[in-house]
């Protein structure tokens, strides 16, 4: 499915400040790992699979402009990422440990928590795969909690930054998200 053309685009101003949030928040994700979703060469593939859960959902305008975000070659079509593929990007990852690698998984649940927040269809379908991916990420059940308060906080209007007032209870949540040490 080639993809569709970015829904902020219309002139719909809802749809300009969700991109804006989106955009703003990942580059604030993105400063603790110094990159932009790259795990020593499997950038793309990474994006393309942090966009596969949406691809048969993007009629939904916001998922539509998520897909754009996360999507490599914006012009091009999108493809999912099939089971094969979601074992090598894993097996990719977890080969290079690191504090980079571990902040790049903490980020893609991130996003796949917020798209499913997002959209009905998408939680509907694809929330037990997340939740999967995350638990075989090493994700426990107060690391879930402090993603959801801080998916929530992002989706209610908040901006993330190192005072944002979110009172995460794991140490990597903090650390993550607030920068605390």
């Amino acid at each position: 499915m080639a993809i569709r053309q970015d829904a902020s685009r219309s002139g719909d101003m809802r749809l300009t400040k969700f991109r804006a949030l989106v955009q703003d928040t990942d580059n604030y994700l993105a400063g603790r790992s110094g990159s932009v979703f790259m795990f020593g060469g499997a950038g793309a593939k990474y994006k393309t699979f942090a966009a596969s859960p949406f691809i048969n959902h993007t009629a939904d305008p916001y998922i539509a402009v998520m897909a754009n975000i996360f999507t490599p070659d914006k012009t091009g079509p999108m493809e999912k990422v099939d089971e094969i593929g979601l074992i090598n990007i894993y097996r990719d990852m977890k080969n290079k440990p690191g504090e980079k690698n571990l902040n790049e998984f903490y980020r893609l649940v991130f996003w796949l928590l917020f798209g499913a927040s997002v959209c009905d269809e998408v939680y509907n379908a694809e929330l037990s795969n997340i939740v999967d991916l995350a638990y075989c990420l090493g994700f426990d059940e107060s690391l879930m909690r402090d993603w959801c308060k801080v998916v929530t906080f992002v989706v209610g209007g908040g901006r993330l930054n190192e005072k944002s007032n979110i009172q995460l209870e794991t140490a990597v949540g903090k650390a993550f998200f607030l920068h605390q040490k």
